[in-house]
């Protein structure tokens, strides 16, 4: 659109999104790369109370719901909430001056000084969340609620944030017809509930852009978000997975994007349109030491450390296995349902291969998959379906460990008598190892209806516990689809045996305040690492057949 007025690059007076009922916000993000604009007139979706970032994405044609009746409301899912435009377009130097019904007026940082002289009672910022008590939960001309208002009061009332975040995520999943979506806590207000932390800062007289989250750079600080957010009774907890948005930023991602397209154009002519996925590339694949420079900001990047830290609850955080860059080309298929714990177990774990475990190995086998954290670094798009979008079935971790996954033998010897659809998972239970008999194995077919999709963006982070069950979407668009897969380990944990002939056993502590001088934290530290690693592959690969160690 803006091609066609002539308008890419330009600077226009004003910048009006009229169009507020799917992915809004999306389009409006899209624009502001190509044109900048004094002031912004947008709409925004007030059944989303601060501090909610609730955003509806793109996911293909007819994707998006619009005018469903439920609850005799008019229920339109899309747009984005008040707090969602706030963060932003506070990022692209845009503050909320004013709003009128549904409709919110933003205005460019180097003008504020000239609204302020001539408005004796404004100052920036403005308060979102008393912009949001003046907004109307009807539409002026019919009277009709924009989304059942039951659900907004429930998550108004309810004391507990997170609980209000699971009820919105259940009442949106349910009218939302698998459309993607974005739905999280402003970081600030997971400690101080509803509207609390609006009214912090608003009296503190701080500006939009301080109030974001600043990246803390000194090892060993305190993290950059509340650790409240991982808590026993939190969200994690209950699902085994987390999104943090806008967490990288844009430089690293494009460093590693560049690695990711030299790759590309290397295999271009040895990678299958129709594989379904490539997991050899941490394998086929020398990375140069220029490759490596690039990468490593990112792999050490100290937010990441923080929140795999709270994640974990520990102070300590190593890297047990190298960071692994993937890919999905275009045509690929879905993923199908898996843990990432059976990728690892051949080569760290001796146990892994014993055909009937004792239950100590049952047990140290258990302890090692709830020692790691699996953290998803999307370089490209990944938030519909189409473009290889991820899925999550919600608290599969909290079974424990199938013990069919790891060791028929031992499955069908406790679960003879339950038949084929039953098996054993072992599980910790107040600390206390059990083995649960004949329950019922994972069933794909009920994966697929009950699983959520993770919308991703370049910047956004995905981090989940070992013994979730997750895949992949196809790959239908036209660029492949690469992310950086980061392994992280509770640095308590007592390190497993490699058993893989081309690996070299590392430990990589990338965060301890007891232990700084120990602590990874430098390019050259991680680069020496990886290429003694690297080179240790080739040479047990020169005159080997070995599957695992690839094509070269």
């Amino acid at each position: 659109m803006l091609e066609g007025a002539g308008l890419l690059g330009a600077n226009v007076d004003v910048l009006s999104i009229g169009w507020g009922d799917s992915f809004m916000a999306d389009v409006l993000e899209a624009a502001l790369l190509n044109a900048q604009a004094s002031m912004i007139i947008t709409r925004f979706a007030v059944s989303f109370p601060p501090p909610m970032l609730y955003s509806q994405h793109h996911g293909g044609e007819h994707s998006y719901v619009h005018n469903l009746t439920v609850e005799q409301s008019k229920a339109t899912v899309g747009g984005a909430s008040l707090s969602y435009l706030v963060q932003l377009l506070s990022k692209q130097g845009y503050l909320l001056f004013k709003m009128s019904d549904f409709r919110a007026i933003w205005v460019h940082e180097g003008l504020t000084a000239y609204f302020e002289s001539a408005h004796a009672d404004l100052t920036f910022p403005v308060d979102e969340w008393a912009c949001f008590l003046q907004a109307s939960p009807v539409y002026t001309g019919d009277g009709r609620a924009k989304f059942p208002l039951s659900y907004t009061r429930e998550w108004l009332l309810d004391s507990d944030v997170y609980g209000a975040l699971q009820h919105a995520w259940n009442n949106i999943s349910g009218i939302s017809s698998g459309s993607p979506f974005t739905l999280d806590l402003v970081r600030e207000t997971r400690d101080v509930g509803f509207g609390g932390a609006r009214r912090q800062r608003a009296a503190a007289g701080q500006t939009a852009r301080s109030a974001q989250v600043q990246l803390v750079n000194n090892r060993g600080s305190h993290p950059a978000f509340s650790c409240s957010a991982f808590q026993k009774g939190s969200i994690f907890a209950h699902n085994g997975f987390h999104m943090e948005p806008g967490l990288i930023g844009e430089s690293l991602i494009r460093n590693a994007r560049n690695v990711a397209k030299r790759l590309e154009l290397k295999f271009a002519k040895s990678l299958p349109l129709d594989s379904v996925y490539d997991f050899e590339v941490r394998r086929k694949t020398y990375f140069s030491e220029h490759d490596l420079q690039l990468m490593a900001p990112l792999i050490l990047h100290p937010a990441l450390h923080d929140l795999a830290a709270c994640a974990l609850g520990t102070e300590e955080v190593r890297i047990p296995i190298l960071p692994i860059l993937r890919m999905m080309p275009p045509g690929a298929t879905q993923i199908s349902w898996h843990l990432d714990f059976e990728d690892w177990r051949s080569h760290l774990s001796q146990t892994a291969r014993v055909a009937y475990p004792t239950l100590e190995a049952v047990g140290e086998v258990l302890r090692f998959s709830e020692s790691l954290l699996i953290v998803v670094v999307p370089l490209v798009q990944m938030v519909s379906e189409k473009s290889g979008g991820l899925m999550y079935v919600p608290g599969s971790h909290l079974r424990g460990l199938d013990l069919r996954q790891w060791s028929p033998q031992a499955s069908k010897q406790a679960d003879g008598s339950a038949g084929q659809q039953s098996t054993s998972f072992a599980r910790f239970e107040e600390g206390e190892l059990k083995i649960a008999r004949g329950e019922h194995s994972f069933n794909q077919s009920a994966a697929d209806e009950t699983a959520l999709r993770v919308g991703l963006r370049p910047g956004d982070v995905s981090a989940h516990r070992a013994l979730v069950w997750h895949r992949g979407s196809q790959n239908s668009v036209e660029y492949t689809r690469w992310h950086v897969e980061i392994v992280y380990q509770d640095a308590r944990a007592i390190p497993e045996k490699v058993t893989d002939p081309t690996l070299l056993p590392i430990e990589l502590l990338v965060r301890s305040r007891d232990r700084p001088q120990d602590v990874v934290s430098t390019t050259s530290q991680l680069v020496e690492v990886v290429m003694q690693q690297q080179d240790h592959r080739e040479e047990v690969c020169r005159d080997s057949s070995d599957v695992l160690c690839g094509a070269a």
